[in-house]
C-alpha cells in the first residue's frame, strides 16, 4: 500500500498534501502537490540519478544505481498554479524555484556522494511567472547550464556520509564540527576550513581511540578532487 494523501487542520484552515505519482524503481514519490484552503496549490517534481539521461540515453550515474544507491536525488522543482485549476499538468509558466545536485565519485573506494548544488536564477514578473523558460540541468553539461547558478561544493566528507566542508564561489568555506563518533554536529564555522576545525574532534593525543577522527590519517575522512560521471 502506498500513502496518496494527508490531510491537516490547523485553527481552521485545511492543507492537502497529495502524492501524485512515485518512481517506478525505488518506489518513492517523484510528484506531490499540497493544496492550501485558499485553493492554491503548490507542485514539487522531484528526479532521481537513477534517472539522470546522456544523449545516447545511457544513465549518466549508472555505477550509483548498480551500487543500489537508489534513493539519492538530483533535482527538485517547485510549481505554482492558481486557485480553481484541478488539473495536475504543470507548465515552464508555473516553476517558482529549482535546485540541482550534482554527484562525483570521491577518493578511495566509498563509492558516490553529493558534490555541487545548483540553483536555477530567473526574475518573475507581475503574473508570477519567470521571465525566462525553465529547462532541466543537463549533468553532462554542468556548470555550462545556462541560468542555473552554483551555490556550492562539498570539499570533504566524512566515512558516515556528514559533510565536513562546503566552499561557496565566493572562495568562503563552511565547516560544520561534529562530535567524537562523527554522526551529531556540535558547531558550524563560517569562513574556516577542515584543518583548522577537525582536530577539535581528533584523537591527537596517542591514537588509540577507534571512535576519534585521527587527525593525522586522511583514511578517516575523504575528499572530492574531481567529477567523474
Amino acid at each position: 500500500m502506498r500513502l496518496l494523501s494527508t490531510e491537516e487542520t490547523r485553527d481552521g484552515a485545511t492543507t492537502r498534501n497529495e502524492v501524485l505519482s512515485y518512481n517506478s524503481t525505488n518506489g518513492l514519490p517523484s510528484k506531490t502537490r499540497v493544496t492550501n484552503s485558499d485553493g492554491k496549490q503548490k507542485f514539487t517534481r522531484i528526479t532521481y540519478a537513477i534517472e539522470e539521461k546522456k544523449p545516447d540515453q545511457t544513465l549518466v550515474y549508472q555505477a550509483m544505481k548498480d551500487a543500489n544507491m537508489l534513493s539519492r536525488q538530483t533535482e527538485t522543482v517547485v510549481y505554482e498554479k492558481a486557485p480553481g485549476d484541478g488539473s495536475t499538468s504543470v507548465l515552464s509558466t508555473d516553476v517558482r524555484s529549482a535546485q540541482t545536485i550534482t554527484y562525483s565519485n570521491v577518493l578511495g573506494s566509498y563509492g558516490w556522494a553529493p558534490w555541487q548544488v545548483y540553483s536555477w536564477k530567473a526574475n518573475f514578473l507581475s503574473s508570477g511567472s519567470p521571465d525566462k523558460t525553465f529547462a532541466d540541468f543537463n549533468h553532462v553539461s554542468g556548470a555550462s547550464n545556462p541560468n542555473w547558478q552554483l551555490m556550492n561544493t562539498t570539499d570533504m566528507m566524512g566515512l558516515q556520509g556528514n559533510i565536513l566542508q562546503i566552499s561557496k564561489p565566493s572562495q568562503a568555506t563552511d565547516v560544520t564540527v561534529f562530535r567524537n563518533d562523527n554522526v551529531l554536529p556540535i558547531g558550524v564555522i563560517r569562513g574556516g576550513s577542515f584543518y583548522e576545525c577537525g582536530i577539535y574532534t581528533g584523537d591527537y593525543t596517542d591514537g588509540k581511540s577507534p571512535h576519534y577522527c585521527e587527525y593525522s590519517k586522511p583514511e578517516y575522512f575523504f575528499t572530492k578532487i574531481s567529477r567523474s560521471v
